[in-house]
């Protein structure tokens, strides 16, 4: 058996300080270039992100002010068309009333007239009025209305009163020198009946 002792072998170690002054700037480049890139790369998603979302706003935005300008056009659109037909109401309401106006005139006077005396006296009175009574030569009358200005004794002065089977009660025609003046009741009605119609707007 031998009498050496063993003990570790112990290699000194080779350093080159400027290789490792190297190496620790190449890593520290390595992890500022990796942090560099990283942060350009995270920038680059953050300003993509938020142009997407700009985007998709002011799509929104443009779709908004879209369905709003059609919401006042179609608002615009119902209110001109609603004036239009409240408009045609009003009229047509207006020439209703004029129309009945016109019609219960009709029928009052035709009350009024029912009344024999009432008739006759009152077709003489409007022949005469609607004329000079000197152009006036003879009233044509319907023949019991002139059978009942015989009986009460009327006779205009120099106006003689002639039947006519063609007049209704109430009516009457002033014969003239050259022409004549229609005084019947539904004559009148009807005259008033345009007056109202080219009053009408």
């Amino acid at each position: 058996m031998s009498a050496d002792v063993f003990a570790p072998a112990v290699f000194p170690r080779l350093r080159d300080t400027a290789l490792d002054d190297e190496r620790d700037r190449a890593r520290r480049r390595g992890y500022a270039d990796g942090h560099a890139e990283g942060f350009r790369a995270a920038a680059e998603a953050a300003s993509a992100t938020a142009a997407e979302a700009e985007a998709r706003r002011a799509a929104r935005e443009a779709e908004l002010r879209g369905a709003v300008a059609q919401a006042v056009a179609t608002l615009q659109t119902a209110a001109a068309a609603l004036t239009v037909r409240a408009c045609e109401l009003a009229a047509t309401a207006q020439d209703r009333v004029h129309a009945h106006a016109v019609e219960l005139a009709a029928v009052i006077l035709a009350g009024e007239l029912a009344v024999g005396e009432t008739a006759a006296t009152s077709a003489v009175r409007r022949a005469l009025a609607a004329a000079d009574d000197a152009d006036v030569r003879e009233v044509r009358l319907n023949a019991d209305d002139l059978a009942v200005l015989e009986r009460l004794g009327v006779q205009p002065e120099g106006v003689a009163l002639v039947a006519d089977d063609e007049l209704s009660r109430g009516d009457a025609v002033a014969i003239l020198d050259d022409g004549f003046v229609d005084a019947r009741i539904g004559a009148a009605v009807e005259r008033a009946r345009q007056a109202v119609a080219e009053a009408t707007p």
